[in-house]
């Protein structure tokens, strides 16, 4: 969590006339989250604003984040409270499928492609390699039946952010074999 998922210039930003420094993907994912319930087949964590975290995010919030097992998938449930209702707390949160590819030696990340839930097209900005900044731009990724084979190199350069749910499932596809692998990500 962050005021920002994605990496702000320089690391820091201002607000309330102060400025704050943050790494990019910000402070949660560094953090020991409390164990707040646990059943069967779900299970909830917590992380509350402490002294340190008010260094780099000047607000008081409690992040909630669950998971639940639903046949063969794990939903992901986000919860995100600010505690001082008088001043405006300015966040993101998220999460991305990332894929190793190519999966074995002596393979190209060529072998492979992505299938999406969407037929034609999907826009999407660019996070640059060098500095983590997103491109204002947008760009649009062909699709042929919600595939698209990559190219080779379809990585070195960037991470792709495809926003506003226009893809809600991503699965990595080994097209020589005719195979989706078994990563999924889903969004409900």
């Amino acid at each position: 969590m962050v005021s920002d998922c994605r990496r702000v210039r320089d690391n820091a930003y201002r607000y309330d006339g102060q400025e704050y420094h943050l790494s990019q993907h910000g402070f949660a994912r560094d953090m020991e989250f409390e164990c707040v319930s646990q059943e069967p087949e779900e299970i909830w964590f917590r992380l509350k604003a402490t002294p340190d975290t008010k260094k780099n995010y000047p607000f008081e919030f409690q992040l909630e984040i669950g998971y639940r097992l639903e046949n063969d998938t794990v939903r992901v449930m986000w919860k995100v409270t600010n505690l001082e209702k008088e001043k405006e707390m300015h966040f993101s949160i998220g999460a991305h499928p990332a894929f190793m590819c190519p999966l074995n030696e002596g393979e190209k990340q060529s072998d492979y492609g992505i299938v999406m839930d969407e037929e034609e097209e999907v826009m999407y900005s660019f996070i640059g390699a060098e500095d983590g900044l997103m491109f204002n731009h947008k760009n649009g990724l062909k699709l042929e039946h919600g595939y698209h084979k990559f190219e080779e190199g379809f990585f070195d350069e960037s991470t792709y952010i495809i926003e506003k749910y226009q893809v809600r499932k991503v699965s990595l596809v080994d097209h020589r074999r005719n195979h989706i692998l078994p990563y999924l990500s889903r969004l409900r």
